[in-house]
C-alpha cells in the first residue's frame, strides 16, 4: 500500500469524522482562557493561532467532509488538520518567555492533540508513531537548543522539569501507540469477518439462485407432459361411459389437476424470488374484483368438492366507484393462495371477504373463513418457505408450503402487510394492508 493510499484511508465515518472536528474546535478554542494566564505577554498571539490558523484548519475539512469528492480523503484530511494543531502549540510555546508558565508547561497540549489523534481520529497506528516521533524531536530539539536546557547543568531545577515533561510526554504517548495499536487489530478483525460474512452470502445467494432455477426448469419440464395427461384425460372423462372406467380415468385427471396446481406454485414462487419489481400496474374496477373473486371460489369449492361452504363478497360503500392500482395477475394469484387456503381448510361455513378504505387512498382487504382455524401460536412461521401445519406423511391437507410465502412476498412489494387472527369462535381471517392503491373513478 503506498504512502499516500495508507493515509487517505480513514477509519472514520465523514459523521465521527465531523464530530471529533467539532469536539476538537471546542475544546482547542477553550483553552483560549488559559492563555490570558498562562502566556501573559502573548496572549493575543496564542489568539490568532487559535482562532486564526488553528480554527480555519479544521473548519475546512468539516466542510469538505459533506462533498462525496472529498470523502475518500478523509484519512489525508485528519492528518494535515492534527498537525496544524500540533504546530500551532509549538507556536505558542516557542515565542513564550521563561517566566511564563506556557515556557514548561504547554507540552501538555502536544499530548492531547496525540491522545486526540489515537483515540478520537483513529489514526493509522503505523501513522501515529511517525506522529509521536516527531513530536519528540522537535519538542527534545526545542528544549535543548532554543530553551538552552544543557546549559543550566543535569542537577538544575529546569533539567528535572525536561525530564519530567519527557517521562510524562514519552509514557502517555506510548499509551496512546498501544490504542492504536488495538484499534487497529480491531478493526482488522472486524474487516476480516466483513469479508468472511460476504463471501458466506455471496455463496448462499449463488445456492438459493441454483435452486431457484432448478425448481423453474423441472417445473416447466414436467408441466409439458403434464399438460398432454390433462388434455387427454379431460377428454376421456367425457367420452368414458363404463362406471370403472370413468371413475379410474377421473382419478388420473384429478391427481394431474393436483400436480399442476403444485408446480404452478413452485413456478409462482421461482419467478417472485427473482423479480425486482412487480411490474406494470393498472386499473382493476371493483365489478371486475367482485366478479374474479366469484370465479376463483367457484372454481376452488368445484376442485375440492367442498359444496357446503357460502361464499360472499363485502365491499365498503366508499369504495363501490374506486378502482385500484395494482399488478393485476400478482395481485389476484395472491388473493388466490388465500382463498384456495380458506375453501381447503373449510368444510363448511361461510367464506367471506371483507374490502374496506384506510388513510392514504389505502386498503384493508380481509379473507375470513369458518373453517380449522390457526393457532396464533405459528405467528410469522407460517409465511416461511415449505412451512406445513401438518407434519409427516399422513397429512390430511395437501400443498407444499409456498403459497403464503407468496402472498408475503408479494405485499411486501406493495409496500405493505399481512396477518392474520384466530376468530373467536372458530376458522381464521387474513388481513392485507395496501397502501395508496385507491383510484377514484
Amino acid at each position: 500500500m503506498s504512502f499516500f493510499t495508507q493515509i487517505s484511508a480513514p477509519k472514520n465515518h465523514p459523521s465521527s469524522f465531523r464530530l471529533g472536528i467539532i469536539a476538537g474546535f471546542l475544546v482547542y478554542s477553550a483553552f483560549a482562557f488559559l492563555d490570558f494566564f498562562m502566556l501573559p505577554s502573548h496572549y493575543i498571539f496564542a489568539w490568532k493561532i487559535r482562532f486564526l490558523l488553528v480554527g480555519p484548519s479544521l473548519i475546512i475539512p468539516l466542510i469538505l467532509s459533506y462533498y462525496t469528492i472529498f470523502q475518500r480523503i478523509l484519512g489525508f484530511l485528519t492528518y494535515f488538520l492534527l498537525v496544524i494543531a500540533q504546530l500551532g502549540i509549538f507556536l505558542m510555546i516557542f515565542v513564550s518567555f521563561p517566566y511564563e508558565n506556557a515556557y514548561h508547561d504547554y507540552y501538555v497540549g502536544l499530548l492531547l492533540v496525540i491522545l486526540w489523534a489515537a483515540f478520537i481520529f483513529k489514526m493509522d497506528f503505523k501513522l501515529l508513531i511517525s506522529f509521536v516521533i516527531i513530536t519528540w524531536l522537535i519538542y527534545i530539539y526545542h528544549v535543548i537548543f532554543n530553551q538552552g536546557m544543557l546549559s543550566h547543568g543535569f542537577k538544575s531545577n529546569q533539567f528535572s522539569i525536561f525530564i519530567n515533561n519527557i517521562f510524562f510526554l514519552v509514557s502517555m504517548s506510548s499509551v496512546a501507540v498501544i490504542g492504536s495499536y488495538l484499534i487497529d487489530e480491531y478493526y482488522r478483525k472486524l474487516n476480516k469477518e466483513k469479508e468472511n460474512l460476504i463471501l458466506a452470502l455471496e455463496k448462499a445467494e449463488e445456492s438459493d439462485q441454483t435452486k431457484t432455477n432448478f425448481l423453474s426448469t423441472m417445473s416447466h419440464e414436467i408441466r409439458t407432459p403434464l399438460n398432454a395427461i390433462i388434455g387427454f384425460s379431460d377428454i376421456m372423462v367425457n367420452e368414458l361411459k363404463e362406471p370403472e372406467n370413468q371413475k379410474m380415468i377421473s382419478a388420473i385427471n384429478r391427481q394431474a389437476y393436483q400436480l399442476l396446481t403444485i408446480l404452478t406454485s413452485i413456478l409462482n414462487y421461482t419467478e417472485i424470488q427473482s423479480k425486482q419489481d412487480l411490474g406494470k400496474f393498472e386499473l382493476l374496477s371493483m365489478q371486475q374484483f367482485q366478479m374474479q373473486m366469484d370465479r376463483l371460489f367457484i372454481y376452488h369449492k368445484n376442485s375440492m368438492n367442498k359444496q357446503n361452504i357460502l361464499f360472499e363478497i363485502n365491499i365498503h360503500e366508499d369504495m363501490r366507484h374506486t378502482s385500484l392500482n395494482v399488478p393485476i395477475d400478482n395481485f389476484l394469484e395472491l388473493l388466490n393462495v388465500l382463498l384456495e387456503n380458506a375453501v381447503k381448510f373449510s368444510t363448511d361455513g361461510l367464506i367471506a371477504i371483507h374490502l374496506k378504505p384506510i388513510h392514504n387512498n389505502g386498503i384493508i382487504l380481509s379473507i375470513y373463513d369458518e373453517g380449522l382455524g390457526l393457532s396464533e401460536d405459528y405467528s410469522e412461521d407460517i409465511f416461511d418457505s415449505f412451512y406445513q401445519l401438518e407434519r409427516g406423511h399422513s397429512r390430511k391437507y395437501g400443498g407444499i408450503g409456498l403459497g403464503l410465502t407468496f402472498a408475503k412476498k408479494i405485499v411486501t412489494m406493495l409496500d405493505g402487510d399481512i396477518w392474520y387472527k384466530r376468530n373467536q369462535k372458530k376458522g381464521t381471517t387474513f388481513h392485507i394492508h395496501i397502501p395508496q392503491c385507491v383510484k377514484f373513478t
